[in-house]
């Protein structure tokens, strides 16, 4: 759906009607700075401010846009973690519907991370089985451990499990404590045993995250998890089904750089400064957003056309 948007030029078409906006507010204030003669009513301050704060507004919406669209095209980096034994290779294996991980009742089987890629109610999900987290005196293990906390340094979403048929550890605490600050969904695990996690243990332990209690061995629980997988990527980014995401990391650099320029000239205007001076950081907004749409082509385009092409001889 997002691709046939951006074929049928939704994005374009936003961009377009933007930069007419812009355009309309820039076109006013340069006559009545450039034309005084012909007293041409200049925008009061506080009407160019929320000129430019209405176009900004639009733009920040697009940037917005973005982080699902990076997902949408690269896929959410989806870290299980946890110390050992707690079934994440188990919930892996559950999520593919194959058997991708080796799973034993012995502490430490997964030595080394396996990555996979998983469509989960249409958004991709890169996701990581890794090595239990705990203090070890086997090299291979370590190793595996180290590999763990890189990839949880880079990780979009962590799914970190519990065992509901164990007691919450140190380890358990310490591990949860020592997470990156990402979004992070609380999986316990094993529900199809007898509980010996008390349920306030995991809720004090959550805290405002979310909790799934699942079953990895009976596939229960999963349909919430997928649920909570979905609100934690989606909503934040306000969707809706008619909505397209900007999945281009060039388009996201020229807004980036239109909303620079933008928060420039509201700057200079909230600091008193005459118009003329905010027009510069206007133009340059409407220069980048022109990267978008074609209307605007950079000088080191221009030199790599001529440095590649026969062109005017």
């Amino acid at each position: 759906r997002n691709a046939s948007s951006q074929l049928a030029g939704v994005l374009s078409q936003r961009i377009a009607q933007i930069r007419r906006d812009l355009l309309d507010f820039l076109a006013q204030a340069e006559a009545a700075i450039d034309y005084p003669e012909d007293e041409i009513e200049v925008m009061p301050p506080v009407r160019a401010v929320e000129s430019i704060q209405t176009v900004l507004g639009e733009i920040e919406g697009l940037l917005a846009s973005a982080r699902v669209g990076k997902i949408l095209r690269e896929g959410l980096r989806t870290v299980i973690a946890g110390r050992p034994n707690v079934g994440k290779s188990s919930l892996l294996n559950a999520l593919l519907g194959e058997d991708r991980a080796l799973v034993t009742e012995i502490p430490g089987t997964t030595r080394d991370s396996i990555e996979e890629y998983l469509d989960l109610r249409g958004i991709p999900l890169r996701i990581v089985d890794t090595a239990g987290l705990r203090d070890s005196d086997d090299r291979i293990e370590q190793l595996g451990i180290q590999r763990t906390r890189e990839f949880l340094s880079s990780a979009a979403l962590i799914l970190f499990l519990l065992d509901a048929s164990r007691p919450l550890t140190n380890e358990d605490i310490e591990t949860f404590a020592s997470l990156p600050p990402v979004p992070v969904i609380i999986v316990v695990n094993k529900m199809d045993l007898p509980q010996l996690l008390d349920s306030a243990q995991w809720q004090q332990l959550a805290g405002a995250y979310t909790v799934v209690p699942i079953s990895a061995k009976e596939r229960t629980g999963f349909v919430e998890l997928e649920r909570a997988i979905e609100r934690l990527v989606l909503e934040g980014a306000g969707w809706n089904s008619e909505m397209f995401f900007v999945s281009n990391a060039r388009h996201y650099e020229s807004l980036d750089q239109a909303r620079t320029s933008l928060l420039s000239a509201l700057t200079a205007l909230r600091d008193g400064l005459p118009l003329d001076c905010a027009t510069i950081d206007l133009r340059a907004a409407l220069a980048a957003l022109g990267q978008i749409t074609g209307e605007t082509v950079s000088d080191e385009i221009v030199r790599e056309i001529f440095a590649k092409f026969c062109l005017g001889k």
